[in-house]
């Protein structure tokens, strides 16, 4: 019975660390999002569990995010 609780209390320990683990991925992604969202049109994520298994990609193309009016004073 205590080797169970110690595995209890172990895995209630694990998931904790996970809880946060997620957390402070899901702030960057805030943080990413606020950023960079409006220049790259990122989609919003689902909160769907099999979000992992999904074959959806995300395509970024850097070449339409780069400035083409270049900051050059001309005579």
């Amino acid at each position: 019975m205590e080797a169970e609780n110690e595995q209890f209390a172990a895995d209630r320990y694990k998931v904790m660390e996970l809880m946060q683990d997620l957390n402070r991925i899901e702030q960057m992604d805030r943080l990413i999002r606020k950023t960079l969202a409006p220049e790259l049109e990122l989609p919003s994520v689902s909160n769907n569990n099999d979000s992992l298994l999904s074959k959806d990609t995300i395509t970024i193309s850097y070449v339409d995010i780069v400035p083409y009016n270049y900051p050059v004073d001309v005579f």
